[in-house]
C-alpha cells in the first residue's frame, strides 16, 4: 500500500471510530424521539370480507414474474402432463395466451368445452390459441412435446409455462 491509501485508510478507519463511538448514540436517540408513532394495536375484522377489502390498500404486493416458484413444469417422468384450467366463473373464451420461457413449450392441445385446439412446431415464448368464444368453466391444457429438461439445473429458462391468460 502506498502512501497515500494509508492515509485514506486511516482517515476512513478515524471516522468510522468517531461515528461509531461519539456520533451515532445521540443521533439516533433523538431521531427515535422525534419521529412519529403510534401505539400497536391489533386489527379486528368483523368477516373475512372486510379483511379483503381492506387488505389492497394496505398491503404492497410484488411479483416477480421470472421467480421460478411463479412457473410450472412437469415431473420429468411425466409422461403426458397436463394443467386443468378453472375460470373463477362460467365465461365466454376466445383465446388463451401460454407463455413459456425460451419457447419450451413446443407442441400442445387446449380442451375447452366441445372444441379441440392445437399447437404444433412453437419456437415462441408466447402461444396464442384462439377459441370460439363459448361460455365454458374450465379448460384443460395436454402438454403434447416440450423441450428436453435437465433436472435440477434450476433457473426460470428451464420451467415450461411462466404465465396462462384467457380472454
Amino acid at each position: 500500500m502506498n502512501r497515500r491509501q494509508k492515509a485514506v485508510t486511516w482517515s476512513w478507519q478515524k471516522g468510522l471510530a468517531l461515528w461509531m463511538v461519539w456520533l451515532k448514540r445521540p443521533f439516533s436517540r433523538v431521531a427515535n424521539r422525534t419521529k412519529p408513532s403510534l401505539p400497536w394495536k391489533p386489527l379486528n375484522f368483523d368477516s373475512l370480507e372486510d379483511y379483503a377489502q381492506w387488505l389492497p390498500d394496505h398491503v404492497e404486493w410484488i411479483s416477480d414474474p421470472l421467480g421460478v416458484e411463479m412457473s410450472w413444469s412437469p415431473k420429468t417422468e411425466d409422461s403426458s402432463p397436463w394443467l386443468d384450467i378453472v375460470l373463477p366463473q362460467p365465461a365466454p373464451v376466445k383465446q388463451v395466451k401460454l407463455y413459456t420461457p425460451d419457447g419450451n413449450l413446443i407442441a400442445g392441445r387446449i380442451l375447452a368445452g366441445e372444441q379441440t385446439c392445437e399447437f404444433t412446431d412453437n419456437t415462441d415464448n408466447v402461444i396464442t390459441v384462439a377459441l370460439d368464444g363459448t361460455v365454458i368453466e374450465s379448460f384443460k391444457l395436454e402438454i403434447i412435446r416440450q423441450k428436453d429438461r435437465k433436472p435440477w439445473t434450476g433457473g426460470i429458462s428451464n420451467r415450461l409455462l411462466t404465465e396462462v391468460e384467457a380472454y
